[in-house]
């Protein structure tokens, strides 16, 4: 199988879309994706008992699980299964549905066998266990209403158990995997390698900040004052696409006390990005699923280092923190990101440092300046139509991941070598006297007289006009030297010689460290 190893770096569900796609073409893929999404069931859970934000790292787990099985499908469907978001006439409370699932009664756990059930509620109960005790050691202190189960990710409320147990996201992550039968060559990392809750703050550029991703991509309006002071958020379907006061000038992140704080990567990360064949940034929201990931410290540097295929995919349209964007500034954006401008550790890089390719729909409502990209030396995959345009980035993002490792096949070791002799043994056909016996005296007068005899007593015949250099050539040829005996024996000879150098060629590559998998071949074309 080909080296297909290309590093995402994506967020939330916009790639999720395409994975399908891609899991029968790739076969080594990394995803990295933020901590930082602090809306929905995960910012109850931070809440309540801290840590970082898993919804989308949960998301891409279960999207990439094994389905090929009745009991991975069913695993599957409760991972993805949300809690009723109230009671009703023929809908449980979610507080009751939740402890149906924790006591294993749920419907929800038919066709799971009962270790592989055990092992999954092992989680539940303790991240169940969790929410008990840091309601009951902290609720009085900080206030806290109790947990809201309304609308409650069983598989965040799993994965957070999991981070938990292990007091590790990494070490929860790798569990899944293997125990969901994920490919073990995809990986999957948190941006930043962290057990605490971590925040994003976008600046404006009028001058104001906006705390939080979901109050940057999703704001919602509180609807009780009281949910205010518990630090819950009730978002308002209406304001959720309402476009932001001014654009947004850059992305930073924050401590638990608010405060602008510089982070590195996972060091996992930085160590892929310098080993990936390409390097993806994928669809989805650009400030707060991509650029978390790429002003980290050391991502700039990593990406630059690495001369593979860089691709961004544009999304077909613009949301909340885009909206009024063109081709042009998506890029603008992710290079700043990168730089990161703002700190005292920026970079100077340019386009061609972090981008090669920009693949984009042609009837994308998001306008596409295709000079700017010239100038900038990207090249642009453009697809004419949105019909099944998921199918045909992977298609592309296969392409484009692919091509670095067919250039370097083609001239790799074994290629390489293959190609010079090639190349050698063609010339030696075409152009070289040795290579043949016969020489026209029309076509290599000066092959002809340097391997003459000359005939006593016959005059010289008028000698056409000539460059210095090749009058000098016939003249050495023509000083006294040791007759050969024929011209068939010179031509031996020559062969010979020529043998020889092939031989200490291949001899030389060889002891260069070069790996010869046809050698016989190679030999025997050129001796016999």
């Amino acid at each position: 199988m080909s080296d297909s190893r290309a590093l995402f770096f994506s967020g939330g569900t916009a790639l999720n879309s395409i994975i399908s796609h891609l899991k029968g073409s790739l076969s080594d893929i990394t995803y990295v994706l933020p901590i930082s999404d602090n809306g929905g069931s995960t910012a109850e859970i931070v809440r309540v008992t801290g840590g970082p934000a898993i919804g989308d790292i949960r998301s891409r787990l279960i999207r990439l699980a094994d389905e090929t099985t009745e009991e991975n499908r069913a695993v599957q469907a409760l991972l993805q299964y949300r809690l009723s978001a109230c009671a009703g006439v023929g809908v449980p409370h979610p507080k009751h549905e939740w402890l149906d699932i924790v006591d294993g009664s749920h419907v929800l756990w038919k066709g799971i066998s009962e270790t592989y059930k055990e092992t999954i509620r092992m989680f539940l109960v303790h991240f169940n266990t969790e929410v008990m005790r840091s309601q009951h050691n902290h609720g009085e202190m900080r206030k806290l209403k109790p947990f809201d189960w309304s609308n409650g990710s069983v598989g965040n409320f799993f994965f957070s158990g999991a981070r938990m147990f292990f007091n590790s996201l990494e070490t929860a992550i790798f569990w899944f995997s293997r125990v969901s039968e994920i490919p073990r060559k995809t990986f999957i990392a948190p941006a930043i390698s962290s057990n605490k809750e971590i925040n994003i703050g976008a600046e404006l550029t009028d001058g104001t900040c906006i705390l939080g991703q979901n109050t940057i991509s999703h704001p919602g309006r509180f609807t009780n004052p009281n949910d205010i002071q518990n630090g819950g958020n009730i978002v308002d379907k209406e304001d959720e696409g309402a476009p932001l006061q001014s654009p947004i000038k850059r992305i930073f992140y924050l401590n638990e006390d608010g405060h602008e704080i510089f982070l590195s990567a996972n060091p996992e990360v930085i160590k892929k990005l310098r080993e990936e064949r390409a390097i993806v940034y994928s669809m989805g929201s650009l400030y707060t699923s991509i650029v978390p990931c790429l002003i980290l410290n050391g991502v700039g540097e990593a990406i630059q280092e690495n001369r593979c295929n860089k691709i961004l995919v544009l999304n077909g349209y613009p949301d909340r923190e885009t909206l009024g964007m063109k081709g042009a500034d998506y890029v603008t954006a992710i290079v700043n990101a990168l730089n990161r401008g703002q700190t005292k550790k920026a970079l100077k890089n340019g386009v061609k440092d972090y981008l090669t390719h920009v693949i984009y729909a042609r009837d994308s409502e998001i306008s596409i300046e295709k000079e700017k990209f010239q100038q900038w030396g990207v090249h642009m995959v453009e697809w004419s139509t949105r019909e099944s345009f998921l199918r045909k980035v992977a298609a592309s993002l296969e392409c484009l991941i692919l091509s670095r490792t067919t250039r370097e096949q083609a001239m790799g070791k074994n290629s390489f070598i293959q190609k010079l002799l090639s190349n050698k043994k063609s010339r030696s056909n075409e152009t070289s006297p040795i290579a043949s016996p016969i020489v026209s005296p029309t076509t290599s007068p000066i092959v002809k007289r340097k391997f003459m005899r000359p005939v006593e007593g016959a005059e010289s015949p008028t000698r056409p006009s000539m460059d210095t250099t090749t009058e000098r050539t016939i003249r050495r040829s023509s000083n006294p030297t040791p007759p050969l005996h024929s011209d068939t024996q010179l031509v031996e000879f020559q062969n010979i010689c020529t043998h020889f150098i092939i031989i200490c060629l291949i001899l030389a590559a060889l002891s260069a460290g070069f790996e010869l998998t046809n050698t016989p071949m190679l030999l025997s074309s050129f001796v016999f």
